[in-house]
């Protein structure tokens, strides 16, 4: 099982909560011809479930914001003929708006140790505050606090991890009607902070970074007024774009992973995808189908120990993703099970045979690993839909340095129809 704890920050009222919730009604249920559902435990379910009903009722006021720390852990469902799998868990820690707005933060035992965490985060959730950002395309002064105080709050803790980054414009519903995403990223970029963060992650290699445009309520739901306060309309609630975060938290980890890896022990690596390629071939022509499984067994009989050592002196925050040396080499198999299969549809345009290969899949699940696979590949085709409509909502993400394959993300443009 992989488990990715995501942090997400934000300052207050730029929606961390109700993000959340409504992300959870997104992917609570399966949809289309999904064959994965988001679950969690009974208590956050109600949670989620008052808060986004308490959103949709134009009677009802919006809620508060979090003032202290909260942690939300969900569980990805994969459903097959062969059975319901988990093979993924994620936590989501909501850090109140005070982390990065209060003066006296730092000086905050609660928020001192939550900040100290945040070096172990596997991934950070960025909430930019909508309304704050069209304040700034507007010219308006609230505008440059918007940039000056609460982004720059952000960037300050962004820029002490290495991990993917996700900035989500919130609120995009005030948005889309006068402004692009272009518009945005040239705002963002224009600002000097933001910039030399964004260039500081081509300098040193480190986990991509998108901007992406959400709304929690959809258009025509709430309308800003004059003090700056949003006001119900009392139009039905249609979230949209809620679910992408999540469908790149897999894809953008293992981007990360396999560079980190590379870094730890490239040898090890080259050695690794040697044998995967040899099983994966001897599969495709039907000789041995039980090539994979050995050649993840020698793996862990001749390598995994040392990778193991190799990532406690390297690279502990990922050796910690890891309990024992099997889930290292179940890891180790899938991430570069992964890029070969990123590689192959670049290669073929696999796109074309999308449902095919999906049929193929889902008949061959058998275990955590192989469901993964499943709901990967579908994940595919909601970040497909997204860049073809997006496509500069990358702003820095690494080549897959030393594979010999091109970079991912200009392939699925590529393959976009």
């Amino acid at each position: 099982m992989t488990n990715i704890n995501v942090h997400a920050l934000g300052p207050s009222g730029s929606g961390k909560t109700v993000f959340m919730a409504a992300m959870y009604r997104q992917l609570r249920i399966k949809r289309g011809n999904a064959d994965f559902y988001l679950k969690t435990d009974h208590a956050t379910a109600v949670h989620m479930n008052s808060v986004f009903n308490a959103v949709a009722n134009p009677q009802e006021e919006w809620p508060a914001s979090t003032r202290v720390p909260s942690e939300w852990a969900w569980g990805l469902t994969v459903t097959t003929p062969s059975g319901d799998f988990e093979p993924l868990k994620v936590k989501h820690v909501d850090y109140p708006g005070a982390v990065l707005t209060a003066p006296r933060a730092a000086e905050d035992e609660r928020f001192q140790k939550v900040i100290g965490q945040l070096k172990s985060a596997h991934a950070l959730l960025v909430l930019l505050d909508g309304a704050g950002v069209l304040a700034c395309l507007r010219g308006e002064p609230q505008g440059r606090r918007f940039l000056d105080f609460e982004l720059s709050g952000s960037l300050e803790l962004v820029q002490q991890t290495r991990c993917p980054v996700h900035f989500a414009v919130t609120k995009w519903d005030l948005l889309e009607d006068d402004h692009s995403l272009q518009e945005v990223r040239d705002l963002l970029l224009g600002d000097d902070n933001f910039r030399d963060l964004i260039q500081g992650r081509f300098e040193t290699p480190a986990g991509p970074i998108r901007l992406i445009p959400v709304s929690s309520v959809g258009n025509g739901f709430a309308a800003i007024q004059p003090n700056g306060q949003m006001e119900k309309l009392g139009q039905p609630a249609r979230p949209y774009n809620v679910e992408v975060p999540f469908a790149y938290l897999l894809h953008d980890h293992i981007t990360h992973v396999h560079a980190e890896l590379q870094n730890a022990d490239q040898g090890l690596l080259n050695r690794v995808q040697r044998h995967l390629r040899i099983a994966e071939t001897s599969d495709l022509t039907g000789r041995n189908t039980g090539r994979l499984v050995l050649a993840r067994e020698l793996t862990r009989r001749a390598l995994a120990s040392r990778l193991a050592k190799s990532l406690k002196g390297k690279n502990p925050v990922l050796m910690a993703l890891f309990s024992n040396e099997n889930e290292l080499t179940d890891g180790l198999f899938f991430v570069m099970q992964e890029i070969s299969r990123r590689a192959t549809a670049l290669a073929e345009k696999r796109r074309t045979a999308e449902a095919a290969t999906i049929a193929s899949l889902r008949a061959n699940v058998h275990d955590q690993i192989s469901a993964l696979q499943l709901a990967e590949t579908q994940f595919d085709q909601i970040r497909a839909r997204f860049e073809q409509q997006y496509p500069e909502s990358l702003l820095a993400g690494p080549q897959m340095a030393g594979s010999g394959w091109e970079d991912t993300d200009q392939g699925l443009l590529a393959d976009a129809p």
